[in-house]
């Protein structure tokens, strides 16, 4: 996959929603893993190799005030906390200076 979009840092590309959707969904189907992290207070993410996140525990769904749905966005972690430079470029969190 290649794409013109310019990074000084951390490769642009996005997972394609479909796929991305899949990869939350199997991180879901393990029930044993999920309810440890989610037991843990401090925040947790998993993240795909695009740096999206695909799982996010309980104490950061709540730090964010978000719900589940919100995984599906393919949100990168600069990006859901609103890291002053996330934006920056249209490639995304982790691409700027």
């Amino acid at each position: 996959m290649s794409s013109n979009l310019e990074t000084q840092f951390a490769p642009p590309e996005r997972t394609p929603q479909d796929i991305l959707l899949a990869q939350i969904s199997a991180i879901k189907e393990h029930n044993d893993l999920t309810r440890v992290l989610d037991a843990i207070p401090e925040y947790v993410m998993i993240l795909n190799k695009e740096r999206e996140i695909v799982f996010a525990n309980k104490s950061l769904l709540e730090y964010l005030q978000v719900e589940d749905e919100f995984l599906s966005k393919g949100f990168r972690p600069g990006e859901a906390i609103n890291c002053q430079h996330a934006f920056e470029s249209e490639a995304g969190c982790g691409t700027t200076e």
